[in-house]
C-alpha cells in the first residue's frame, strides 16, 4: 500500500514573500481554488520567518502543473508594486466622487487598484 501511495501521490513546495500571499490566494480564494480545481492538488500555506511556504500535494502530474501555475502567479505579482498612502478619512469622499465616478476614472486611467479601509 505504501509503494502504491508513493507512486500515486507526491508533494512540492515553494517559498514566497508573505506580501504576495494575499494576491496568490486571490479574492475569496479565487486563484487557489482555480488551481485546485484544474490540477486536483491540495494546498497548505504557512509562514516561516520572513517567508511564506506554500506546500501542495496530489498526483505527480497535478503537482507539476500546480507548481508551474504558482510560479507564473508569483512572477506576475513580483513585477507589480504596492504603495500605501494614508489619507485622512474626511477626504475619502473627494477621491470617490458622486456614485464612485472619480475613483473609477482614476482606476481606469492608471490601471491601478485602490481600496479604502473599513471605518474600524
Amino acid at each position: 500500500m505504501i509503494a502504491e501511495l508513493q507512486r500515486k501521490l507526491c508533494f512540492d513546495q515553494i517559498t514566497v514573500n508573505p506580501m504576495l500571499c494575499k494576491h496568490i490566494i486571490g479574492r475569496n480564494g479565487s486563484n487557489i481554488s482555480r488551481i485546485r480545481n484544474d490540477t486536483g492538488v491540495s494546498f497548505n500555506i504557512t509562514e516561516v520567518g520572513h517567508r511564506s511556504l506554500i506546500h501542495f500535494e496530489g498526483s505527480p502530474d497535478g503537482v507539476s502543473r500546480a507548481r508551474k501555475d504558482l510560479e507564473e502567479l508569483v512572477a506576475k505579482f513580483e513585477k507589480e508594486t504596492e504603495r500605501r498612502i494614508i489619507i485622512d478619512r474626511r477626504f475619502h469622499g473627494v477621491f470617490i466622487g458622486t456614485k464612485g465616478v472619480k475613483i473609477k476614472e482614476i482606476r481606469d486611467k492608471f490601471n491601478v487598484r485602490i481600496s479604502f479601509p473599513n471605518p474600524g
